[in-house]
């Protein structure tokens, strides 16, 4: 049998990930919604919670990314700094996740 090394799907990440095994997923890249009022193509999703509404929306998703990534696996978080500082202590604390590095994409504007 043939092993599958690379997929692309689209769609609900919620509804994608429960489908996905434990522990089975090598790397994640996520770049989630900034909660900056982005209008999105999907017009029904509001891109402008309020700050506590916004962190529960992303602890959701990010534990049930923490729950299929592998454990020797990788998961990336792309975000503004601002979110990503107020999410690391879920991260390290509650899904026991390790910061192993900070990368900042610095583009002037």
């Amino acid at each position: 049998m043939e092993r599958e090394y690379h997929r692309f799907i689209c769609g609900d990440c919620l509804e994608i990930m429960s489908k996905i095994p434990s522990n089975s997923i090598d790397l994640i890249f996520t770049d989630p919604p900034y909660n900056q009022n982005i209008p999105y193509v999907k017009k029904d999703f509001k891109d402008r919670k309020k700050p506590k509404e916004y962190l529960i929306w992303l602890k959701e998703r990010l534990k049930e990314m923490y729950r299929i990534l592998k454990e020797d696996g990788s998961m990336y978080l792309m975000n503004y700094p601002e979110w990503n500082a107020r999410i690391l202590p879920f991260l390290e604390e509650e899904l026991g996740m390790h910061l192993r590095r900070w990368v900042v994409w610095h583009y002037p504007t």
